[in-house]
């Protein structure tokens, strides 16, 4: 699914679980009177095994009548842009290419909050299998008949759950349970509203407990950044991004070295979950969620040709008429920001290499970067002492 905010920072919850609605548990056991006399035992058969009583019968309408105030129904419909068939294409003369089509989806949710939090599946949401999702509606049904549009707050596909919002208050949330306490062959009630048939109650037992999530393995792609993730198309990057993500997930990790542009629409398409790399600016926080930390940061440096450095006495006010190269899409922070509506000659490169040479060609005067980036480069196009801070 297209949900850029989230291929950064991934939210997870763990030790849940909905199936076709939720489930409440309780002992029910099977009593005889006390009065009634044993059974007899027929000439030359086995004994009957004797059922001891543990207690009464449990209401289960009363139960069932309190659960469903926390249920709704929810539907999803995807957008999602398909290749169509050639043939089909042929046959209905159709014209050929990508066309949008919908999915649709249904299930149950628990209200958890009386402000409009409702727990469901991931799938129940639609989950994206790759899909290239261009839209997606959700509408809640509560247990009122009150039809609402719902937002995701967040999502996980490895423990197939979803958290939903509602604009809504004053809601009946269900009472959250210890399952540290289930025990396996446990009755229990399976309560939901999957296909709008106003409730469903099925009774079951517990039959297993603590089944690990075959959770996939998270994806991390980048491109070629100086110390931080280095390597080639088809080779396993290394670097501090790589150590670091190392740490915090272990083998759950994939890192995958690519080309800027491709690793850039891998996370906009989904098909990646974390992007190594990129420089903090506005149009990307819009795009995408960032660390709350950075990991890294880089201090602008402005490379001259030597012998040359002292023609900018580091004003920013004389770069109004300086020829100037940066690179296109870095951060160079607020100051430049300010600034460079007023830089008339300022050039945008597409990487340092580009930047370097023009300085050294005397197409312009100042090249902005950082040392991380530009030591590498100096040393590999022999221009260590023909440029200098």
């Amino acid at each position: 699914m297209n949900r850029i905010k989230r291929a950064i920072i991934l939210g997870s919850f763990l030790g849940l679980g909905v199936m076709g609605g939720f489930i409440l548990a309780g002992k029910l056991v099977s009593t005889s009177p006390t009065d009634t006399a044993p059974p007899q035992v027929m000439p030359g058969a086995l004994p009957r095994p004797q059922v001891a009583a543990a207690g009464a019968l449990p209401d289960l309408s009363s139960v069932a009548e309190r659960a469903v105030l926390s249920s709704a129904n929810i539907s999803s419909t995807q957008f999602v842009r398909v290749q169509s068939n050639p043939i089909e294409d042929l046959i209905f003369g159709r014209r050929g290419g990508d066309m949008v089509q919908p999915s649709q989806s249904l299930g149950s949710g628990v209200i958890v909050s009386a402000d409009g939090y409702v727990l469901t599946n991931n799938h129940v949401i639609g989950d994206d299998r790759g899909l290239r999702v261009e839209g997606l509606k959700i509408k809640v049904t509560l247990p009122d008949g009150r039809e609402m549009d719902g937002t995701i707050v967040g999502a996980d596909a490895a423990t197939d759950l979803a958290l939903v919002k509602v604009n809504a208050t004053g809601l009946t949330p269900f009472t959250w349970g210890d399952s540290s306490r289930l025990r396996i062959a446990e009755w229990v009630l399976a309560i939901g509203n999957p296909y709008q048939f106003n409730q469903s109650v099925s009774l079951g037992i517990v039959s297993a407990l603590a089944r690990p999530a075959q959770a996939a393995p998270l994806r991390a792609v980048g491109s070629q950044f100086a110390r931080i993730f280095e390597g080639s198309e088809g080779q396993p990057p290394k670097g501090l991004a790589v150590d670091l993500l190392g740490q915090l997930f272990g083998d759950s990790l994939r890192c995958e070295w690519l080309p800027w542009p491709r690793a850039q629409l891998m996370i906009e398409q989904g098909e990646a979950d974390i992007l190594i790399g990129p420089y903090r600016t506005p149009e990307r926080e819009a795009r995408m969620l960032f660390s709350v930390r950075s990991f890294y940061s880089d201090a602008m440096v402005w490379y001259a040709r030597r012998g040359e450095e002292s023609r900018w006495t580091g004003e920013f006010g004389e770069l109004a008429q300086t020829p100037v190269a940066a690179v296109r899409g870095w951060a160079y922070g607020s100051r430049f920001e300010r600034m460079k509506t007023g830089m008339a000659q300022l050039t945008w490169v597409q990487n340092v290499d580009a930047g370097l040479q023009m300085l050294t060609k005397r197409r312009v005067e100042l090249f902005a970067a950082n040392d991380r980036n530009c030591q590498p480069v100096l040393q590999r196009l022999d221009l260590a002492q023909a440029v200098t801070r």
